[in-house]
């Protein structure tokens, strides 16, 4: 799934808000009205490709990812109220964000044993109630799936565009058209 294939997607959840920023950040489905709560899906606007060319070559470790590539479409996404997240990138620079990502950074350096384990670059992350994973991809193009208390790998993917589509359509199925979750949402998880 391309940006413009996700932006199409979440336009199904259209009739519970959408926040268009100045800056190309948009956010969609904001749930319970006047609660409090946040927004169902968060998609930061793409980042200058001089901005992410700097980065790879000041952060080498980097290269050679499809998740970095993906960068130039969108700075990171919140999707499903944390149920698919895809790091991006903090960088000092000429540009101002709404949706502020993870940094893919910060996690790689707090979790580089697991990166080194399954020599990769962790990409993203997902929670399903007590269920916390990391999502990585390795120097062969493969997204793993892996527990962050266990450090075990609980599902693969052939590569990154067929694991974001995948992962997608998995949660899109889950959650119902007012945002709510069925009662067995955290066994729908990788457990």
């Amino acid at each position: 799934m391309n940006y413009n294939g996700l932006i199409d997607a979440l336009k199904k959840w259209e009739h519970l808000g959408v926040k268009p920023y100045l800056n190309g950040d948009v956010a969609y489905g904001k749930p319970f009205k006047n609660k409090g709560w946040g927004w169902l899906h968060q998609v930061a606007a793409s980042i200058d490709d001089k901005l992410i060319a700097g980065f790879e070559k000041d952060n080498p470790f980097t290269q050679n990812y499809r998740h970095i590539k993906a960068l130039y479409q969108c700075n990171g996404v919140n999707l499903f109220s944390g149920g698919l997240i895809l790091y991006g990138l903090h960088l000092a620079g000429p540009f101002k964000t709404a949706v502020f990502p993870f940094d893919v950074v910060s996690h790689n350096i707090n979790l580089s044993h697991i990166a080194k384990e399954y020599d990769g670059l962790i990409v993203g992350g997902a929670h399903f109630g007590r269920i916390s994973i990391s999502y990585l991809e390795t120097r062969n193009g493969n997204l793993l799936a892996i527990d962050r208390e266990s450090e075990n790998v609980v599902h693969q993917w052939d590569d990154f565009d067929g694991f974001f589509t995948s992962e997608f359509n998995r949660l899109d199925e889950i959650f119902d058209e007012n945002v709510l979750p069925p009662k067995d949402y955290e066994k729908r998880g990788y457990s």
